[in-house]
């Protein structure tokens, strides 16, 4: 039996009633149901799954359950595991809570114990190392650790407001086993917040037996370095080492780091400033071009690049900007390319009515910072909404579709942008008035599961037909212009 069929055998058993009883109640064919309940076939649709849910009256967690387990019967445990630990994680991105901790410590820096035991002593140490490196002109942090700490992940957390300029290296440990992938991904999750928030953290990564190196037996597998000490710690970080500078131990915890470093590749190529962004849209660009890969794109509101216009741009973007004019053409040269792009690779857009309506409402695309441009006109709002409108109509390999952020709550200022049979996905997000933060993330198999993830939300209950999408759009488009 499949873990769908057991599950609603579960559940017609509860309610005392037979298979041929649900079968003329739902008017699905006996023989089919019973196929199904036999594990030998899954429900045609998620529009059967609900007939059975309504049939049998199910409550909220029963019904939850069921469709769960659907979609575990219809794409595979491991498929379903790795999807949801892709949208958890591109909700949490959006929804990351205000740190509780302060750099503010009591210990005193000449008086660093040799050894510490108990984790509070041990959260104070790290809090006043950390402490006195962001106080320090030119501050760097390496660390070697698992990012499933909260007390590390929420100390970096706080260290972004405090001192955003601290130079930051982690090295992080990925399972290689495949039941591990959701896990992965999971990890990466972890430290999403930081890659977009730190414009100087880096994070390498390398593949092994991450239970072993961090488990009971692995006697102090966390590297905590600053410019003045050294601290190993247990996986609990309930006891340290602590090895100042000048020290042979500190000198060979350097060496060690470095070389480890080496090894581990990338996790993602951090841009920083809108120069280096408009260079890595134009390389990601140019890489399609040449690949014609399929893509899929969430934004915050509209995709609006192809659509603008040199008037639209000369007018609205600030005349005290530096380089005015070479952003200017460098921002006509992204619009050539990506009108290209329409009709030669497949592209789908995810996007919400909200997003629109609030694009409509303020004139602000929420994905580029408010200090470099004017709200755009109602006439231009009105233009490139048409524009995007009617290429989604007109255009065989041009797509978009609606999404319910009730249901799939990611963050309203996060674009993420991921292509098909490629190491390489994009998150973009405002970091100030005048700044974006954009990571292009360069571990295959996290950006090989959140394109499948993206892909397969068009399938999504949350997610409306194109056809349905461009009705709404459209209506809402009369509406407006009816103002």
């Amino acid at each position: 039996m499949s873990v769908f069929s057991e599950q609603l055998m579960q559940y017609i058993m509860r309610r005392g009633m037979t298979i041929r009883q649900l079968s003329i109640q739902t008017e699905i064919e006996y023989s089919f149901l019973y196929r199904i309940t036999a594990g030998k076939r899954n429900p045609s649709s998620m529009h059967m799954v609900n007939l059975l849910i309504r049939t049998l009256a199910l409550s909220k967690h029963e019904a939850d359950a069921l469709r769960e387990a659907y979609e575990i019967a219809r794409v595979g445990e491991g498929t379903y595991r790795r999807r949801m630990a892709v949208c958890q994680m591109l909700v949490s991105a959006g929804q990351q809570p205000a740190p509780t901790l302060t750099l503010h410590s009591s210990v005193c820096m000449e008086h660093v114990p040799e050894v510490c035991t108990g984790r509070a002593q041990v959260h104070t140490l790290i809090k006043a190392l950390l402490d006195q490196e962001c106080s320090r002109s030119g501050g760097r942090l390496r660390i070697v650790a698992q990012p499933t700490d909260s007390f590390l992940l929420e100390l970096l957390q706080v260290q972004a407001a405090h001192n955003p300029e601290m130079q930051v290296t982690q090295l992080v440990c990925f399972p290689n086993r495949p039941e591990d992938e959701s896990h992965n991904i999971t990890l990466f999750g972890a430290l999403l917040p930081l890659l977009l928030s730190l414009p100087n953290y880096s994070a390498h990564y390398y593949y092994g037996a991450a239970r072993s190196i961090a488990g009971k037996m692995a006697l102090f597998p966390v590297l905590f370095l600053t410019s003045a000490y050294g601290v190993l710690l247990t996986a609990d970080c309930g006891s340290a080492l602590c090895f100042p500078a000048d020290s042979p131990s500190y000198a060979a915890l350097e060496r060690r780091f470095a070389a480890c470093l080496e090894g581990c590749p990338p996790l993602m190529h951090s841009v920083n400033g809108l120069p280096a962004y408009l260079d890595e849209i134009q390389t990601l660009f140019n890489d399609n071009m040449h690949e014609e890969e399929d893509s899929v794109i969430l934004t915050p509101d509209i995709c609006y690049v192809p659509f603008l216009t040199e008037d639209i741009c000369r007018r609205a973007l600030i005349h005290s900007l530096p380089q005015r004019e070479m952003f200017l053409r460098r921002i006509m040269e992204q619009v050539s390319l990506s009108r290209s792009l329409c009709s030669k690779a497949t592209t789908r857009h995810l996007t919400t009515m909200a997003g629109v309506r609030r694009f409509l409402d303020t004139g602000r695309l929420m994905d580029l910072p408010p200090g470099l441009y004017e709200p755009l006109t109602r006439e231009e709002r009105c233009y490139l909404l048409h524009a995007f409108l009617d290429a989604v109509r007109t255009i065989p390999q041009y797509h978009m579709a609606l999404y319910d952020p009730d249901q799939l709550p990611f963050s309203p200022t996060l674009e993420c942008t991921v292509q098909q049979n490629s190491t390489h996905t994009l998150f973009v997000t405002p970091r100030s008035e005048t700044s974006v933060s954009s990571i292009d993330i360069q571990e295959p198999i996290i950006s090989g599961a959140v394109y499948d993830y993206f892909a397969s939300l068009f399938e999504h209950p949350a997610v409306c037909s194109e056809e349905e999408s461009l009705v709404r759009l459209y209506a809402l488009l009369d509406t407006y212009e009816e103002k």
